[in-house]
């Protein structure tokens, strides 16, 4: 079900501009990377850098959530002009790329004024802070 756009004051806590919160991803990259068997061949070193680069190249994503149902999302890829909606309790987000191609589901678990916590697939975090 979609919802009327900027009704709510759950829409209106999510239609912000949010940038990854780099200090709290930061144990979700870890323990995501550490699960990895090809982090088990890297010396100590070499997992440091590995983790350092994945924790900055997340901390680039910026999403502008608009209250006519589009979004901006920007990182080290370009930017792209998407779509999206709550389920009918605001519980869940559904986004959509401008081609189609991609599509989210994430479980919103926590949305307030400067931070919003999404759960995306295999239970993964993306934490944000407003921008």
């Amino acid at each position: 079900t979609s919802t009327v756009f900027g009704q709510t004051s759950r829409d209106q806590q999510l239609c912000k501009k949010w940038i990854i919160d780099k200090e709290a991803m930061k144990p979700v990259i870890i323990e995501l990377l550490m699960a990895s068997p090809q982090m088990a061949e890297f010396d100590k070193e070499m997992k440091k850098i590995t983790i350092d680069n994945a924790v900055n190249t997340l901390a680039r994503l910026k999403m502008h959530i608009q209250p006519n149902g589009k979004m901006l999302v920007q990182n080290d890829a370009g930017k792209d002009m998407g779509i999206w909606r709550f389920n009918a309790d605001k519980t869940e987000l559904y986004t959509q790329s401008s081609d189609g191609k991609t599509k989210e589901n994430f479980l919103v678990e926590t949305l307030t004024t400067d931070r919003l916590v999404l759960v995306g697939k295999k239970n993964v975090k993306l934490i944000f802070r407003r921008l």
